[in-house]
């Protein structure tokens, strides 16, 4: 068994990337500090690529079982009994080809990591609680780790491990000590608007149905918002506006409960339980660079995101499961350490641009009325999903038969780009063994490369499946797909993994531009689900790989 990798966290950020790491093969231990999971309702929406990534490692059926829709928001103004206004954060988008989860869904926090924990469980992986980094110093070929952990059944006593790992990796969230340590500049600004956040049971009075907001946001703004649970009886609190006591709220369920009902005038609204309260100031920042040496950071160790747009648990997601693929094929030995220099290149400017969106949402929505029939700032929809986010300024992404510059569009008929998220194809016939209708969605995978061969031509097919012999097959899945209009033709399919008939013509209306001269296309997928490559000669497909991957064989 090899040295496992050590994740400092363990929050969605580094169950996630724990996850990728050992579906990818490598050895993993996650510490984290408290005694215990998180138990509340905060972090909620689950933006539509990051319901697609979690098919990829396999959880999304858990989160779907259990997630709910987006609740319907009323706002109103102070003491008022009907609501200014009524709407949907982000309208309900019926479901495509191409995109089968366009819609955000609600899961609060606790759920989603308690998902992530029994996969990893399953994976043979125990989340080691009450175990704290004290200090850690890196080395040419490894990382020195000292961990402060609690003796079990033992209060106050504690024992010093010192580990060594090929990599260390911050979770740790926004005070994250590795960062400190490595002096990465924290680039950005405090907010000027501050919160009281928390969990407090509502026994009656309000509709769980509905998001309440109650007030303004620059003066006092109350919001309550019930999670995915209906079993549960609390909902999450977001108080805000320069005019709330926040030391008196904060420390006084009394209090609290007293200046909501002074604020909204609704005193048969009845309280229970307070489970927990904090107050927070936002930060709007990210690091220069995610690595240095061999310590990497992921998450809010890496990026803090104003509430606005639910950015934050979902970015760190996405940091992960980026990082996961190719740090374990550098430590089994299939790729050079180079590959991890593009982790940050990567990341950096797709965090630059949504941070400059949710920073203008929140001053939007912090400096406007809820009375104002034009206000926009309100609004989720839109880049809010997080499906436009792209790859297309990386150094490993090969495209030799678009143009650049190309916005990322799903407008039928035109074709995504390299470094883009892969589409989904339903209506795949297989003509290589058994089975009924498949889609992309169900043939990508978390530890390989999909090659999409889009061609009849059997002598390009055999070449580039060929050209992979020179790597461990399991590193590879390869796939052709030929058009409807060939579905009578017989295929040499030996070599290929899978033969594949586009009897809707949804994957080459997603990936083959229309009145294409063009005789094949070559589409690599990666194990993060972004395009790597899409090139047409089989030359180009040995070029993407030899930047990927050692030779072994």
């Amino acid at each position: 068994m090899s040295t496992p990798i050590l994740i400092v966290g363990a929050g969605p950020t580094g169950l996630t990337l724990a996850l990728s790491l050992v579906q990818n093969g490598a050895s993993v231990r996650v510490v984290e500090k408290r005694s215990s999971p998180f138990i509340g309702q905060r972090g909620g929406g689950i933006m539509p690529r990051t319901l697609e990534l979690h098919g990829v490692i396999g959880t999304l059926p858990d989160i779907l079982k259990i997630a709910g829709p987006p609740l319907t928001t009323e706002l109103y103004l102070p003491q008022a009994r009907e609501p200014s206004k009524v709407f949907d954060m982000a309208p309900y988008i019926e479901p495509t080809a191409d995109r089968p989860y366009p819609n955000p869904v609600i899961l609060w926090q606790s759920r989603h990591e308690a998902i992530l924990r029994d996969h990893l469980q399953k994976a043979g992986v125990e989340v080691e609680w009450e175990t704290e980094m004290q200090d850690f110093e890196q080395h040419q070929d490894c990382v020195t780790v000292t961990l402060k952990k609690k003796l079990q059944g033992i209060d106050g006593d504690h024992v010093m491990e010192t580990v060594t790992t090929p990599y260390l990796l911050s979770a740790e969230g926004a005070h994250s000590m590795v960062r400190k340590r490595l002096n990465l500049g924290f680039y950005g600004e405090t907010t000027s608007q501050s919160y009281i956040i928390g969990d407090i049971e509502v026994l009656e009075g309000l509709n769980r149905d509905r998001w309440f907001f109650c007030g303004e946001p620059m003066t006092k703004q109350i919001s309550l918002c019930a999670g995915e649970d209906l079993t549960s009886k609390y909902m999450y609190m977001l108080y805000t506006g320069a005019e709330v006591d926040h030391k008196k709220v904060a420390a006084s369920r009394e209090a609290l409960i007293e200046d909501i009902y002074e604020l909204t005038g609704r005193r048969e609204i009845k309280f229970g339980n307070l489970l927990w309260i904090s107050s927070y100031t936002p930060n709007i920042r990210t690091v220069e660079k995610y690595s240095q040496g061999r310590c990497f950071v992921a998450g809010d160790a890496a990026h803090i995101f104003a509430l606005s747009g639910a950015q934050g648990l979902n970015s760190g997601i996405h940091d992960a499961i980026n990082l996961g693929w190719k740090m374990a094929a550098v430590v089994r030995g299939f790729a050079p350490p180079s590959l991890l220099d593009s982790y940050g290149p990567e990341r950096l400017p797709v965090i630059a641009e949504m941070l400059d969106k949710t920073r203008e949402v929140h001053e939007k929505t912090f400096k406007s009325s809820i009375a104002d029939e034009d206000n926009d700032a309100w609004n989720r929809g839109g880049d809010f999903d997080m499906l436009h986010m792209n790859y297309r300024g990386s150094s490993l992404v090969i495209d030799t038969i678009h143009t650049k510059g190309t916005r990322y569009t799903f407008s039928t008929g035109i074709t995504v780009r390299a470094g883009d998220r892969a589409p989904d194809a339903p209506g795949l016939v297989h003509r290589k063994g058994t089975g009924g209708p498949t889609s992309l969605f169900k043939i990508f995978g978390s530890s390989y490369h999909t090659v999409l061969i889009f061609s009849k031509d059997q002598a390009l097919s055999s070449l580039v499946i060929a050209s992979l012999q020179e790597y461990p097959s399991e590193l590879f899945k390869t796939v052709v797909v030929l058009p409807k209009t060939q579905s009578k033709v017989d295929f040499n399919s030996a070599q290929t993994d899978f033969v594949v008939e586009d009897s809707n013509e949804h994957a080459y209306d997603a990936y083959v531009e229309q009145n294409c001269v063009r005789e094949s296309t070559i589409v690599i997928v990666r194990p993060d689900t972004y395009i790597g490559a899409m090139v047409d000669k089989e030359e180009d497909v040995r070029r993407y790989f030899s930047q990927i991957f050692k030779v072994t064989k």
